[in-house]
C-alpha cells in the first residue's frame, strides 16, 4: 500500500475539527497548515454568497460567527503544538490574550468607540503585531524529536 499525502492531510484536518476538545498529545506543523488552509478556503467560499445574499450588518454577523466557529479548534490545536515542543499549555495564555485583544478592538471599531485611523491606535496595533509574531514563532517552531513527556512524535506516525 502506497502513501497517499492527500488522505493523510485529510486525516489531520479531521483530527483538528473533530478533536476541538482534545488538549492531549502532540500535533505537527503540517496539521496546523492543513487546518489554516482549509479554514481560509472555507471562509472565502462562505463570504461571497453571504455578502451577496444578506444585508451588510447581517453578513458581518454571519462572517463573524464563522470566524468564531473556525477559531474554536485552534485552542486545542495550539495546545498540542506546544506539547510537540515539550512546552506546557500555559503558554496558550499568549494566544488567549491575542484573541481577546483582537476581539475587543474589533468590537470597539464596530460600535464606533474608536477610530481605527486615529494616531491613538498606534500602541494597541504594536501590541497586536508583537503578539502575532510571538504566536507565529510558537506555532511553527519544530517539535522535539522522538517521544517527549506529552506523547510520541506525530511525524513518526505515533
Amino acid at each position: 500500500m502506497s502513501y497517499d499525502p492527500a488522505a493523510a492531510n485529510l486525516g489531520l484536518l479531521k483530527r483538528t475539527i473533530f478533536g476541538f476538545s482534545d488538549f492531549h498529545g502532540r500535533s505537527s506543523r503540517t496539521e496546523v497548515l492543513c487546518y489554516w488552509i482549509a479554514s481560509i478556503f472555507a471562509g472565502i467560499l462562505l463570504s461571497f454568497p453571504v455578502m451577496i445574499l444578506l444585508p451588510s450588518r447581517l453578513s458581518f454577523v454571519a462572517i463573524a460567527l464563522y470566524q468564531f466557529v473556525a477559531l474554536i479548534p485552534t485552542f486545542a490545536l495550539f495546545a498540542r503544538r506546544l506539547h510537540d515542543q515539550d512546552r506546557s499549555a500555559w503558554w496558550m495564555l499568549l494566544y488567549v490574550g491575542a484573541v481577546g485583544h483582537g476581539l475587543v478592538i474589533r468590537i470597539m471599531m464596530a460600535t464606533g468607540a474608536i477610530d481605527p485611523l486615529s494616531p491613538a491606535q498606534i500602541y494597541p496595533n504594536y501590541f497586536t503585531i508583537i503578539l502575532t509574531i510571538a504566536l507565529l514563532i510558537l506555532w511553527f517552531l519544530p517539535g522535539t524529536n522522538g517521544d517527549n513527556s506529552y506523547g510520541p512524535d506525530p511525524r513518526e506516525g505515533g
